[in-house]
C-alpha cells in the first residue's frame, strides 16, 4: 500500500468539488476541520463513504499514534508508519489524515 497515495486520493474524493459550491457557500452538511495550517470543508456524504478506508490509514501509524496505543505522538513523528518507513516528506499530507481522522 502506498499511504501518501491513499491520503491524496481520499483527500481528493472527500472535499468539495468546485461545482458544489453555490454563491461561494458550501451546502449545510459540510463538515469543516481547522488544520494546522489550512481549514478544509469536506463532503459528508463522500466522507462516511470512505470513513473505513480513513481509518485503516490510522491502522498503518504507529501504536504511539492510538489511544490504546500509547495515546499521542508528536506529528511531526506522523511522517513514519508502524513498521517505521516514512510514507510522506510532506507535512500536508500528515495533516490531511489527521483532517479525516478528526471529521
Amino acid at each position: 500500500m502506498n499511504i501518501s497515495k491513499e491520503v491524496d486520493s481520499i483527500m481528493r474524493f472527500c472535499l468539495f468539488k468546485s461545482e458544489e459550491i453555490i454563491d461561494g457557500q458550501a451546502p449545510a452538511d459540510a463538515v469543516f476541520v481547522d488544520g494546522i495550517s489550512a481549514k478544509l470543508g469536506f463532503h459528508s456524504g463522500r466522507l462516511a463513504e470512505k470513513r473505513e478506508e480513513i481509518r485503516g490509514l490510522l491502522n498503518e501509524m504507529s501504536p504511539e499514534f492510538h489511544t490504546k496505543g500509547g495515546g499521542g505522538m508528536t506529528f511531526l513523528n506522523l511522517c513514519n508508519d508502524k513498521n517505521g518507513d516514512q510514507w510522506t516528506g510532506f507535512h500536508r499530507s500528515m495533516e490531511c489524515l489527521v483532517a479525516m481522522l478528526l471529521s
